[in-house]
């Protein structure tokens, strides 16, 4: 997706980064970001004895499962800041499936303001 030439105080992506390229997508966020401002990112940790859909009554969503890449915390502050973002703060709440979805706050690292992309 293309946007205009410009800059935001807040980019929210959430349950999103688990179908797309997130190097990308962590790319353009930084060179999205205003000066001060943040990404929120929400994603689902990995969890070894749990599918990553939720069975339910839309069979559906079962082709989900093929699509979706699931990452740690760690993994995804990884890629953000090979993208020039910092970590400004990250938090898990667990949901009563078991399963953990994340919350990770970014902003540009000093010094590595980026031409919007």
């Amino acid at each position: 997706m293309d946007l205009p030439p410009q800059r935001f105080d807040l980019i929210q992506a959430a349950l999103l980064l688990e179908y797309v390229d997130p190097t990308r997508l962590f790319v353009r966020v930084a060179g999205w970001l205003a000066e001060g401002g943040v990404c929120q990112v929400v994603s689902q940790e990995p969890a070894p004895d749990l599918p990553a859909v939720t069975a339910t009554g839309y069979r559906s969503l079962e082709v989900l499962s093929g699509c979706m890449t699931l990452r740690t915390g760690a993994e995804i502050e990884a890629l953000a800041a090979g993208a020039g973002l910092r970590l400004a703060g990250q938090a898990g709440a667990p949901l009563p499936s078991g399963k953990i979805l994340t919350r990770s706050l970014f902003a540009r690292a000093a010094g590595r303001d980026r031409d919007i992309p």
